[in-house]
């Protein structure tokens, strides 16, 4: 009787069904949690490495105790309890009592052998609980895991977006470059093409100045030669008059009036091709000065007409 007792207090089956059922439970809400309780559900020992023997090993026992249907087997296991409850409460001496007390305690040991029995049947759950807190906590490493690539993934997004745009922006200045020294290169050309301007322009300048300093000279000679010319004119009217004055003088003074009519002739004539020849000069200056530009021609023209 003491014995009965001491068994049903042992082998309480509501505890024992609500403690396994607890923690299976508890194992398969720490790995569909989104944030598990890693303390909860890691074992104390190091983690079980994962391989798929034990997978598949873990999915066996899985089964297996589906299969147990330990929800079913409930109600049978309450009224065995109560059964020896019963039993121990009851304290009859008759023969009657005596021997239904002795067939529900004989019924009561063939539920609890065929307890022992399918439970001792059935595989370890342990090994499967301790594979589910592993994954527990391989679930959690691996979603900060994912979190941390993620945050990356962000990161290196936006550097790429970054550099996209750095080299959107090389490139335009690459282009503005470009433009701008194409735009310095026209500029020196232009530069270059205005100096070669500038220095035929003064070289221009200086060869009129050339002429026109000639052109002065010529001008000076052919004034000189002009002057002489006339002077020479009138040295001869001035001798003519002598000798039509002089017609009836010796011949000693008509021979020497002659000799310097002839001398006057003689340097007339050197003259007057002397003159011909600063007037080609002088024409030749022109056109010489009416090609580089026509600077002060209208006066020298004026001048040399004046002068012949």
């Amino acid at each position: 009787m003491n014995f009965l007792k001491t068994l049903d207090q042992a082998l309480d089956f509501e505890r024992l069904e609500k403690t396994v059922t607890e923690r299976v439970q508890q194992a398969a809400l720490s790995v569909v949690e989104e944030f598990p309780d890693r303390h909860r559900a890691a074992p104390t020992g190091a983690l079980l490495t994962i391989t798929p023997t034990v997978l598949v090993e873990a999915r066996e026992v899985s089964e297996i105790w589906q299969a147990y249907e330990m929800e079913r087997r409930k109600d049978e296991w309450e009224t065995a309890c109560e059964e020896l409850k019963v039993l121990g409460s009851k304290d009859e001496t008759t023969h009657i009592a005596l021997q239904a007390w002795q067939r529900r305690a004989h019924d009561a040991e063939h539920k609890l052998y065929q307890l022992y029995s399918s439970l001792l049947a059935l595989p370890d759950p342990s090994p499967f609980l301790f594979l589910l807190s592993s994954l527990a906590a391989r679930v959690q490493d691996l979603e900060d895991l994912n979190r941390k690539l993620q945050v990356a993934a962000d990161q290196a997004a936006k550097d790429d977006a970054e550099v996209t745009s750095l080299i959107d922006k090389h490139q335009r200045l690459l282009e503005s470059t470009k433009e701008l020294q194409e735009e310095l290169a026209r500029r020196d050309a232009r530069i270059a093409d205005m100096s070669a301007a500038a220095a035929e322009a003064a070289t221009a300048r200086q060869e009129m100045s050339l002429q026109a300093a000639e052109m002065a000279r010529l001008q000076r000679s052919l004034r000189s030669v002009k002057d002489e010319y006339e002077a020479t004119q009138q040295s001869l009217f001035e001798l003519q008059s002598r000798l039509e004055n002089l017609a009836g003088s010796r011949q000693q003074e008509a021979e020497l009036a002659s000799e310097e009519l002839e001398r006057v002739t003689k340097r007339a004539a050197e003259l007057e091709l002397e003159r011909q020849q600063l007037l080609s000069r002088l024409e030749t200056a022109k056109q010489a000065a009416a090609a580089g530009g026509g600077l002060g021609l209208p006066e020298a023209g004026e001048a040399v007409r004046r002068t012949s």
